[in-house]
């Protein structure tokens, strides 16, 4: 393939050096956008048993694969006001 080219596997992105795809991650910041300004049951949309710990696992993968791009995923997840039934995990 060239490198114009998508070069892509398992939903990560192998041009250059591994990343996320864009797509998915800008999905994802939207998610968890609208769960800190709307609240997070708003955005539960597959009806998650335990949607925080989800969304944690979900930024804990990106942060693997990319710092910079986990660290701004983070930031949002750590604006998000839990209810009192959501606090027990993490």
């Amino acid at each position: 393939m060239g490198q114009s080219v998508r070069q892509g596997a398992v939903g990560l992105t192998l041009n250059r050096h591994i990343n996320i795809d864009r797509r998915e991650f800008d999905r994802f910041k939207a998610i968890l956008y609208n769960c800190a300004t709307r609240g997070p049951d708003t955005q539960n949309r597959a009806d998650i048993p335990d949607f925080r710990s989800h969304l944690n696992g979900r930024i804990a993968y990106v942060e693997l694969v990319n710092q910079v791009r986990g660290r701004r995923l983070r930031e949002l997840y750590e604006r998000i006001k839990w209810s009192a039934a959501q606090e027990h995990t993490n």
